[in-house]
């Protein structure tokens, strides 16, 4: 990853923050070594000799998944297993459908009986696959999943496990929910978010990260295969298995990633590559870490390329980022937005955008700290910033 060219002051105290780099592997080895051996399930050959039908779920382009790579051996696993058929089914969840070559799927190439998208006909019909608890015990919610994933003998879930700002970690379970589900059972797992322990890093004790386990659960044949990205953005590791046994395993590699001690600073400035900075949507979630470092009436800088330039900033997503995102910040913080991209962008009332990362600094930096300190975390979407003991 090319380093953050940022105009620090020259009496400025600077501290880079980066998610740890790990030795090489081999993304394809790794996949299978880790279907074969996987948490809490049989092997994944010996649950394809039942057959088909069978649906694999991958995520859509708005998360870093190495489909092109990963797809055809496993393919090649359940066709060497004689399952058919095979679907391949595009999780966009709440997100706009996009086209399967977006993400590297060519139906020719994949040799799968088809590639669909969640949302669009034939696969935009829902099933009722059972209920779960409405906030604890003021109810039962329904959950609608796709109908391909709900009727088929075996569901494999493909994702990546990286920090979340509501769901602790994405991967594992999120693949089905929000993933493939019905937009009510989304909203309404949604609505967690206001809990306090629905944050960044917390898995455990985490209730919207249990409920939308619980309503995957509803599922019984579902196997999970997810990816940990490192600092150079490499597949580091590998976790197959049980939807939640191998998605904590997997969260155990992203937490030795990206987890870096951080001193308190005046000044914040947080950024990642596409797809995590492919929108303003995607990029204000950097706020969290950002949120984690900066000292009480300071500023944060996020700068983003948004080449989809506001993506699913809808007044509801913006009324979201005001309410929930907002409450992390500690008292006083500015926050400012740069990006290159051209056209407007819609923000959240507590970002202001800036026309260069100049004037974000200037605007930043404080005016009365002869020695203040600026904190430059890359590839945040990965960090999982933490405090030393006796660190100001």
């Amino acid at each position: 990853m090319a380093p953050i060219l940022f105009p620090a002051p020259p009496n400025a105290e600077v501290e880079i923050l980066r998610p740890r780099v790990r030795p090489p592997l081999d993304p394809v080895a790794a996949l299978l070594e880790a279907v074969e051996h996987p948490f809490g399930t049989p092997p994944l050959s010996r649950l394809a000799e039942a057959g088909g039908p069978i649906v694999v779920i991958v995520p859509d382009r708005s998360r870093r998944f190495p489909a092109a790579e990963l797809l055809p051996p496993l393919l090649g696993l359940l066709s060497r297993a004689r399952c058919r058929p095979v679907d391949i089914l595009i999780a966009h969840a709440l997100h706009r459908p996009h086209p399967p070559r977006d993400i590297g799927l060519d139906p020719v190439r994949f040799g799968a009986e088809r590639i669909l998208s969640h949302g669009i006909a034939p696969a935009r019909s829902l099933a009722f696959v059972g209920t779960v608890p409405l906030f604890g015990r003021l109810g039962i919610k329904p959950i609608r999943l796709n109908a391909l994933a709900a009727r088929a003998r075996l569901v494999i879930a493909l994702g990546t496990i990286a920090p979340h700002p509501m769901a602790g970690f994405s991967g594992g379970a999120k693949s089905l929910v929000p993933g493939v589900a019905g937009a009510e059972a989304t909203a309404l797992n949604h609505l967690l978010m206001f809990h306090p322990k629905a944050r960044w890093g917390l898995v455990e004790g985490n209730p919207l990260r249990e409920d939308l386990e619980r309503a995957a659960r509803l599922l019984p044949r579902v196997f999970c295969a997810n990816v940990v990205f490192d600092g150079a953005r490499r597949v580091s590791a590998v976790v197959a298995g049980d939807l939640v046994a191998a998605h904590r395993a997997g969260v155990s590699f992203a937490r030795s990633v990206g987890d870096v001690g951080a001193r308190k600073a005046d000044l914040v400035f947080a950024a990642a590559e596409p797809p995590e900075s492919a929108s303003a949507f995607h990029a204000l979630k950097l706020v969290v870490p950002a949120s984690m470092v900066v000292k009480p009436g300071g500023a944060v800088v996020l700068a983003a390329e948004c080449p989809e330039g506001s993506g699913e900033m809808t007044p509801l997503s913006r009324a979201m980022f005001d309410l929930v995102t907002r409450k992390n910040l500690p008292s006083g913080v500015r926050v400012f937005f740069y990006s290159p991209y051209r056209g407007r962008l819609k923000l959240p009332s507590f970002a202001g955008r800036v026309a260069s990362l100049e004037e974000a600094g200037e605007r930043g930096w404080p005016k009365d700290a002869p020695r203040a300190r600026l904190a430059i975390l890359e590839a945040a979407d990965l960090l999982l910033p933490r405090h030393p003991a006796g660190s100001a």
